[in-house]
């Protein structure tokens, strides 16, 4: 019988090395049947519950000597470092800031009843803890915590599902996934029945098309339509836009007194209509301010007119007295 498997979950997305070697392995694993994948959390640089610390520095030697090293677990039950056997091997590791996370491969037809209770307590929310076993070669009194011997030059010897856990709760399994066996002859009938449902709803369609007298209309037809129309109301919003731009700008003239007949807006409505706020109090402004520079020219051209106009009161080379003005501002000329 062919099988298709299939992840039940995106954890094991995890820190894939981009060597064409280990790629290839973990594909051989991801492909395995017999594999469940455990996400958990090694540790972290905070001091443990035994006045131990691994300084954020260590993480690289950490890292580099975890890979392929064994996640362990007592027979039957979770219960220390002692006794405990590998269930299962390190695949991956990573710095996640403060601390380090991990992935491992464990072994289900190796420990199927352990893998079973993993599950078990993960199902019913149970915290699992992890325990390191690491190597050092030298210690030192912690600079950051009193009282806390910090490790280094380390090496990762195993993870170990414990009781009762170092770092107190911050060490735990996140998640747990499996591959998923899906039966290709049973998807294959799924396929079938599938294309016989579209098979008849397509029936169905052409039927009510008929009914319908729709079937001389193509998609095609009807997405012009559309967005012919779709253009056509957009042309109108922008005329509609554009009359009540060009009404809101002739009220701001008239309230500006300015008086302008028709045929201006209309002559100079594409720029009038592509000014901001701004620009068009600008320009209201300075038509204002040419008007009245205008009429007072006109007034002062016309007294200028007036003045050219006037009669002279006496003759030229005369004297001008009183008599003589009298009479003339009396009878509009003179006298004798």
């Amino acid at each position: 019988m062919t099988e298709f498997i299939k992840i039940s979950s995106d954890m094991i997305q995890y820190n894939i090395d981009n060597s064409e070697k280990v790629n290839e392995s973990f594909a051989s694993l991801l492909l395995n049947p017999n594999v469940t994948w455990a996400k958990f959390i090694l540790t972290d640089d905070e001091p443990n519950g035994n006045k131990i610390r691994i300084p954020k520095e260590e993480f690289s030697n950490i890292i580099n000597s975890g890979i392929h090293m064994p996640i362990k677990m007592t027979l039957g039950s979770i219960e220390g470092h002692e006794a405990s056997m590998p269930i299962g091997v390190i695949t991956h590791l990573k710095e996640v800031g403060n601390r380090i996370e991990g992935l491992a491969a464990l072994w289900n037809s190796e420990r199927p009843e352990d893998i079973g209770l993993l599950k078990e307590k993960k199902d019913n929310d149970e915290t699992l803890n992890i325990s390191w076993e690491i190597g050092y070669k030298t210690t030192a009194d912690s600079e950051k915590y009193d009282g806390v011997m910090d490790l280094y030059h380390t090496v990762l010897k195993a993870a170990t599902l414990v009781e009762t856990p170092a770092y107190e709760g911050r060490t735990t399994i996140l998640a747990l996934a499996e591959m998923e066996k899906i039966n290709m002859e049973e998807k294959e009938v799924k396929i079938e029945e599938l294309q016989k449902s579209l098979s008849e709803l397509q029936e169905e369609k052409e039927e009510l098309l008929e009914k319908l007298d729709i079937s001389a209309v193509s998609v095609k037809d009807l997405t012009s339509e559309l967005a012919e129309l779709k253009e056509f109301k957009l042309e109108v919003e922008a005329e509609k836009e554009q009359r009540e731009k060009m009404a809101s700008i002739r009220v701001q003239f008239e309230e500006a007194g300015i008086t302008k007949e028709d045929g201006y807006f209309t002559e100079n409505s594409e720029t009038l209509l592509a000014m901001d706020k701004k620009a068009l109090r600008f320009l209201i402004a300075e038509v204002l301010a040419f008007g009245k520079a205008v009429e007072k020219a006109t007034e002062m051209a016309e007294l200028k007119e007036k003045e050219e106009n006037l009669p002279p009161i006496v003759g030229e080379n005369e004297q001008l007295d009183a008599s003589k003005l009298a009479n003339f501002l009396k009878f509009g000329k003179e006298t004798e």
